[in-house]
């Protein structure tokens, strides 16, 4: 099976398979982006999915965020839309445990510690392809 996407710009990395047979790939950032701590913000892949009906695609945050410090909700993807991750940093900001001044204002001019960088071509994500039941609907019992 094949599934359509197409890149929103000309830079876009393509989706890569992370095992062969698998229906999982890795996506890559689109833009580069720095979140300080307890930021939130969104990350683009450039990618848009053209998903038929009997299929679901599942987007979770690659594992490399994670360890840095950024949350990401999972999400099942809509046709038609970029694939974006919605990011919190949830760092603790250094004037909360930084108790000397010159930290603290090297902190305010260049930039928390906690901060998170993410560069264009970075992995952000992986998605999950799977076939979805037809015909299912909710019957309450009573």
């Amino acid at each position: 099976m094949v599934l359509n996407f197409t890149k929103l710009n000309k830079s876009t990395l393509d989706p890569e398979q992370i095992h062969v047979g698998k229906p999982a790939f890795r996506l890559f950032s689109n833009v580069s982006r720095s979140l300080q701590p307890l930021e939130i913000g969104e990350v683009g892949t450039g990618i848009m999915l053209f998903i038929p009906p009997t299929l679901t695609v599942k987007v979770f945050p690659s594992e490399h965020l994670i360890r840095d410090g950024v949350v990401c909700p999972p999400k099942v993807m809509v046709e038609g839309d970029e694939i974006k991750l919605s990011l919190l940093n949830i760092s603790i900001p250094d004037f909360l445990y930084l108790k000397s001044g010159p930290a603290s204002a090297a902190s305010a001019l260049f930039g928390s510690h906690s901060s998170v960088s993410i560069e264009k071509g970075d992995e952000i994500a992986t998605i999950l392809i799977e076939k979805s039941l037809e015909n299912v609907s909710f019957k309450e019992i009573i």
